[in-house]
């Protein structure tokens, strides 16, 4: 009698099968990654032109009245370029409308992936608060603080714990 050697082909199919259903979930939970990952970069380098804000907000009381990033004491950077993604008017500061407690930056995001494309993150500063200037970096805070109707907003899947609604 014949010793077989190796795997059967129905063992090989039955392991390609298993690596497929494997890959069907691990494909889509790598790219939500490196997403986030982008979005948290994103976050990180208009982080400088939050503390400009804060600085701005600390020694004169108020924010800005005009919506002009020299009038915030921003620097006048139109694009953010980082590993293949662009922020396009990185930190487009604006103010509502005459409240010197409220006032926002926007970013768009372009080239990171097609679920985050063309969309936009809202910084909100508020300083209404009793408790001091706050900040948010979600959507739907932004949307309730500046009383705005924004939709194209980066979902809250990608974006970094501290700015999920």
């Amino acid at each position: 009698m014949r010793v077989l050697k190796g795997f059967s082909l129905i063992e090989l199919m039955i392991v390609v099968a298993i690596m497929g259903m494997l890959a069907t979930a691990a494909i889509p939970a790598y790219q939500n990654y490196t997403l986030r990952t982008k979005i948290s970069e994103v976050i990180s380098l208009a982080s400088a032109a939050k503390l400009s804000l804060y600085d701005y907000y600390l020694s004169q009381g108020s924010m800005p009245l005009t919506a002009n990033n020299e009038s915030a004491e921003l620097s006048a950077v139109a694009n953010l370029e980082l590993s293949r993604i662009v922020a396009n008017n990185a930190a487009v500061y604006s103010e509502l409308s005459g409240n010197t407690d409220i006032s926002s930056l926007t970013v768009t995001i372009s080239g990171a992936g097609s679920a985050v494309d063309n969309k936009i993150i809202i910084f909100t500063f508020d300083a209404s608060q009793t408790s001091g200037l706050k900040f948010y970096c979600d959507a739907t805070q932004a949307v309730s603080i500046l009383n705005a109707s924004v939709t194209n907003y980066v979902a809250d899947d990608y974006l970094p714990s501290q700015c999920r609604s």
